[in-house]
Parts: C-alpha cells; sequence; structure tokens
C-alpha cells in the first residue's frame, strides 16, 4: 500500500506508538491535496516518492529535523521542534469550535486531558469569554 494515495486523499502510517487510538490514517485537507498534487505534475524523476533526495531515495527522520532546524534558522523561528505543529494543530481546531471528543479521535487520544494539554490559547484569547461577559451584563 502506497502512504499517499491521492485518490483516497489519504496518508498511512505504521503505528510505532503503544497507543492503539493512534490513527493509523490521515486525511488529506484541499490545501495539502494541492502541495502534493503539484509537486506530483511537476516531477522530473520516476522516483516513486513524493519527498526525496537527489539519489531518489526517501528523506529519513535525521534528514527531516536537519531540514527542519535549517528551515528555523531561516525565518528566525527559535525553540521550535516538529512536535508543536500538533500542538499547533490540534489548537487550531478547537479555535475552529471543534470539540473535545472530536479533536481527541483525529489526534488518537485516548484521554480528553491530553486534549486539553495540547491546547494553548493566547493571553488575549483568554480574555475573550471574560469581555463577552461584560458585554452581556451591561446589556441588562
Amino acid at each position: 500500500m502506497e502512504q499517499i494515495n491521492l485518490d483516497e486523499r489519504s496518508i498511512a502510517f505504521e503505528n510505532t506508538s503503544r497507543n492503539k487510538r493512534v490513527p493509523d490514517m490521515l486525511w488529506i485537507n484541499d490545501v495539502l491535496y494541492g502541495i502534493l498534487l503539484r509537486r506530483k505534475n511537476n516531477r522530473r524523476t520516476l522516483s516513486p516518492y513524493v519527498f526525496y533526495k537527489a539519489s531518489l531515495k526517501p528523506f529519513s527522520e535525521f534528514d527531516v529535523l536537519k531540514a527542519w532546524k535549517k528551515a528555523c534558522e531561516d525565518t528566525d523561528i527559535k525553540g521550535c521542534i516538529p512536535r508543536d505543529l500538533r500542538h499547533k494543530a490540534i489548537t487550531d481546531m478547537k479555535k475552529a469550535g471543534f470539540n473535545d471528543a472530536f479533536v481527541g479521535n483525529v489526534a488518537g487520544h485516548s484521554d480528553p486531558r491530553t486534549t486539553k494539554r495540547y491546547t494553548h490559547f493566547s493571553l488575549e484569547e483568554t480574555m475573550m469569554p471574560l469581555q463577552a461577559l461584560v458585554i452581556k451584563s451591561s446589556a441588562y
């Protein structure tokens, strides 16, 4: 089975987690689908991989971490690790209004407390519900 299936718009993962709830497949949203489709259509090689080195072999975990470090240096981002993307995605789902059960299912969390730990809001965002109370109480 191919890891990236553009026809089914899915990415399959080998489940290396002890947590059996971690999904072994994720769906490709419209933005990622567009990126992967352009990447596939612009390929100038017979490599079966979407992302590959000059040797036509896939990137290793070390290669990905090295590229991550360079991207962070090039953009002057300090103290950021790849796992931060997971926290960001979970926070963005919560901000979009999805409930803990839905977000936890997507993330593979068996305990809702884990989902809550992954959710991070800015100081301004934590003030919004309090401000809403002030606006609501002034209407009385």
